[in-house]
């Protein structure tokens, strides 16, 4: 029974000794774990900060972009409003034109028919010889 006792005291004792060894291991796993945890929350938190830079330089490049042709827009805008006006102020002198033109063309072709008119009172035909 002595021996018994004693094979389950050494049971025991060695069970102890496995216990704390396993808690001190397991502590050890749990440390090494977190500390790899925290190098891979730092890295991502790094890297998520340099797509964020990233990203805040598109966003400014695209505010750039936008101002500029905002600016260019509106100056062809203008430019081309005022070359519409000058356009539309040109036609209308061409519409101008060519109604004085028909006017003109007009009256030269009653001028014209009224001289013939006159000379022939005035000169009397002459008489074909042949």
């Amino acid at each position: 029974a002595s021996s018994a006792a004693a094979m389950l005291g050494v049971g025991v004792f060695l069970w102890r000794v496995f216990a704390r060894m396993f808690t001190g291991m397991e502590a050890r796993f749990d440390d090494r774990l977190n500390q790899m945890d925290l190098r891979f929350d730092d890295r991502f938190r790094h890297i998520d900060d340099r797509f964020r830079h990233i990203d805040g330089r598109f966003e400014q490049m695209d505010r750039r972009f936008d101002d500029r042709f905002g600016h260019m827009d509106s100056q062809f805008r203008q430019m081309f409003a005022s070359l519409e006006t000058r356009f539309e102020s040109l036609d209308q002198k061409v519409d101008g034109l060519a109604a004085d033109h028909n006017s003109l063309s007009r009256e030269l072709s009653e001028f014209r028919g009224e001289m013939r008119g006159r000379l022939s009172m005035l000169v009397p035909p002459v008489a074909d010889d042949t």
